[in-house]
């Protein structure tokens, strides 16, 4: 599997860059931001695009982020309505545990969200999660440095689907940190009223492995729990919750 870095450019983007440029390793730059590079597949080789970017956040606590791109619903941050990228799994843990290594800070998967729309495999890795994050040197070292690594390393997981629990899932984190299962699309609770039986069968095809399960995060799901394993059933479409995977003693 072929992977292509991509620049854009942000200020993330831009201090990434520099350390790329040390380590001689190849990338190709964008003239757009990444979420709105729609097109940015026909122009590059590679089975699969590692954007390096920025992440905001309204908290703006410093943190490395990694997450694929994607709409459930509405496409207001570029991407295509009701419309997923595929997701390289394995990558994003190996690339996660590269950043948790590296990084005593907060480091999180996010859920699937926003642009842009490519026909090939994609994920965000990014730095948050403001101006003097963005620009930070020891930063932009760690995410160049964990991409390499990550995408350097062969490993390969037994593949989930997370549906449920907060857009930063304490509970995702901990699969990708403390067992042997990586995780592909991941739909959290603010998201859940989109799923309807085209959407399940879109997040569990368009990844590179083969999914093991969905994973339900049984607290996390509110009131779209009932109807939406209503829909798992009708699919026949395996599940189990994420405390099972985990080993979490939480109540239900």
């Amino acid at each position: 599997m072929k992977t292509t870095i991509i620049i854009t450019p942000d200020p993330a983007g831009q201090n990434v860059k520099k350390f790329l440029i040390v380590k001689k390793i190849n990338f190709y730059e964008t003239q757009t931001l990444g979420i709105v590079s729609e097109n940015v597949d026909e122009c590059v080789g590679g089975d699969v695009l590692i954007f390096a970017t920025t992440h905001k956040s309204s908290q703006g606590i410093p943190c490395l982020t990694i997450h694929f791109p994607g709409n459930f619903g509405n496409a207001d941050l570029g991407g295509k309505e009701k419309e997923l990228c595929i997701a390289p799994a394995s990558l994003l843990k190996n690339i996660y545990l590269a950043m948790k290594k590296h990084y005593t800070g907060e480091v999180t998967m996010e859920a699937t969200h926003h642009g842009p729309y490519l026909r090939k495999a994609a994920v965000f890795v990014e730095i948050g999660c403001t101006e003097k994050n963005w620009k930070d040197p020891a930063l932009g070292k760690i995410i160049a440095e964990a991409i390499e690594e990550g995408r350097n390393t062969p490993k390969q997981y037994k593949t989930i689907i997370v549906l449920g629990g907060g857009h930063y899932s304490p509970e995702v984190n901990k699969i990708l940190t403390d067992t042997e299962y990586a995780v592909g699309h991941f739909c959290s609770k603010y998201n859940l009223k989109f799923l309807d039986e085209t959407m399940l069968l879109q997040m569990h095809q368009k990844n590179v492995e083969k999914i093991d399960s969905f994973a339900l995060d049984w607290k996390g799901m509110g009131a779209e729990k009932e109807r939406i394993i209503s829909l798992l059933d009708k699919l026949k479409l395996p599940y189990k919750k994420t405390k099972e995977i985990t080993g979490s003693r939480l109540e239900e």
